[in-house]
């Protein structure tokens, strides 16, 4: 399984929700490898601070295209789950991305500017569900994903009761190109933290802690990861 954590924007929550997606699935006694796409190599940099005891998942750095689907195609053969931390925006290395994850997670701060931006990326994730609907193997590209995969949008850094983030789970809901997943990851300082204390959630033996990994839990479980 290939899952992807996509989104337009940098800071959204895309390298904690994979990081601690690799965290929840090595607990699940998973075979793991994180591809960290992303320039600043923020997961990377993560996994490698984790104290010695916890366990954590094969890494690699893979920020060019040509590299990344010799990695995907690599991986897919050796792990049981491939987690991709991709950079922000939607260019050629994202397209690739989406033409070989079986889950894509978009995770959405309940702001204006992402809300405005979203739309544009599940335009893309209509397009890539087209393009491996009518794709034909080549030379340059012998094989992608199966024709179907999942894609999802979920809410990061909420708070509750506020205008806002109702506001973007009705426009998410909306949406029939993703299917919105109703399990927010809150905006809690522990989740800032805890990379500089070398842990995850998962990790933490604090109410926060707890409280924030019940909520990747279960965004995971709605997910089917």
């Amino acid at each position: 399984m290939i899952v992807v954590f996509l989104n337009l924007k940098g800071g959204c929550g895309k390298s904690t929700s994979a990081v601690h997606l690799s965290r929840y699935l090595l607990k699940r006694n998973k075979q793991v490898v994180l591809l960290d796409a992303d320039p600043q190599q923020t997961s990377i940099d993560w996994i490698d601070s984790l104290q010695p005891a916890i366990p954590r998942p094969e890494c690699r750095r893979v920020t060019q295209p040509k590299a990344l689907q010799t990695q995907l195609h690599d991986c897919l053969n050796r792990f049981d789950v491939t987690i991709v931390d991709s950079p922000p925006g939607i260019g050629r290395l994202q397209r690739i991305l989406l033409l070989f994850a079986d889950v894509v997670m978009i995770p959405v701060q309940p702001g204006i500017p992402d809300l405005r931006a979203t739309p544009k990326l599940l335009e893309a994730v209509r397009l890539a569900r087209g393009a491996r609907r009518n794709f034909e193997p080549s030379a340059a590209l012998p094989a992608i994903g199966k024709p179907e995969f999942k894609a999802f949008t979920f809410l990061v850094r909420t708070v509750p009761n506020t205008l806002l983030v109702d506001k973007a789970r009705m426009l998410l809901r909306d949406r029939d190109d993703a299917h919105f997943l109703e399990a927010d990851i809150p905006q809690r300082q522990i989740l800032a933290d805890a990379m500089g204390i070398g842990a995850t959630v998962f990790d933490v033996n604090t109410r926060p802690a707890r409280q924030a990994a019940e909520s990747y839990r279960r965004l995971f479980e709605l997910a089917g990861l």
